[in-house]
């Protein structure tokens, strides 16, 4: 059920007193932070309003929403917010205008992505990645593109990797797994139930697990032995900036220049390889 976006705030500040405890707190906090909340999972809206993840499932059902996207898009849609930020994007509709918002924006989701991704973890994931017996990426979306280019790029490299993007065979190949396996995934969310049952799948199966994901709290991170952190806030209903896949880009170059510097003489001799192997598929 989708409401009426306008009214929403006000609907749950009438509503605050005959709100359960814990619901009264989320409603507080949605009231005053709104436009935080439209990015945020279940778990960081939790923790950020001092509750459980039910009493925010509960809070939203008690809405009349049937799910936590359903009530997220609706903030996203509360005019002084959505079309803020699609003036703040095309205050000026010349291409020189909206090439150099875009290429800031990317640049500072980048920077902030740099700050957030620790050197531990990369070198953690550097160590899966090569003494893992069989690799395999998943994700959905434009999360599932970037995680497929990874494949391409660990390849090149001398590193053979399968991309799954079906759920059934996600679901089919985690249960499989075992200590010798890793399992890569990508989610900007970190809530997308297909990657995060995969991952949760391996995870309990034995194997290492990495996730990229651009929330810390998200039910991903549970399931995950390695985290790679992106930083890109991107409104859901908003002007899509590539801001998230570019900041994904940067994690998974940032990773492939980390294994290149272990394997160098392997990766030089599989690029000469794999360039050769396709020279008659060009004119």
């Amino acid at each position: 059920m989708q409401k009426n976006s306008n009214n929403l705030l006000l609907k749950i500040g009438s509503s605050i007193n005959d709100l359960r405890p814990s619901e009264q707190k989320i409603a507080q906090y949605v009231v005053h932070n709104y436009q935080d909340v439209i990015y945020q999972t279940v778990s960081e809206l939790a923790s950020n309003s001092g509750v459980s993840e039910a009493s925010v499932m509960r809070f939203v059902k008690t809405l009349g929403f049937k799910g936590f996207q359903y009530f997220k898009l609706s903030l996203a849609n509360i005019p002084d917010n959505n079309d803020g930020a699609m003036q703040s994007l095309l205050q000026d509709d010349s291409a020189f205008s909206v090439k150099t918002n875009i290429r800031n924006n990317i640049i500072t989701s980048i920077n902030d992505t740099a700050t957030v991704l620790e050197d531990d973890s990369l070198n953690k994931a550097v160590n899966f990645i090569l003494k893992a017996k069989q690799i395999f990426l998943v994700g959905v979306g434009s999360s599932g593109i970037i995680a497929r280019l990874l494949s391409y790029k660990l390849l090149r490299i001398g590193i053979i990797s399968k991309y799954i993007s079906d759920s059934h065979l996600q679901t089919m190949h985690s249960s499989l797994l075992d200590k010798r396996s890793l399992l890569i995934g990508i989610s900007h969310s970190g809530s997308t139930i297909d990657t995060v049952d995969a991952l949760r799948i391996a995870y309990e199966g034995g194997a290492k697990t990495i996730c990229i994901t651009d929330h810390i709290k998200s039910p991903i991170v549970k399931y995950s032995n390695v985290l790679l952190c992106t930083y890109a806030r991107e409104d859901p209903l908003g002007v899509s900036q590539g801001t998230s896949s570019a900041s994904q880009i940067y994690v998974i170059e940032t990773l492939l220049a980390c294994l290149y510097n272990n394997v160098k003489e392997h990766a030089n001799l599989a690029r000469k390889k794999t360039a050769e192997s396709v020279l008659k598929k060009m004119y």
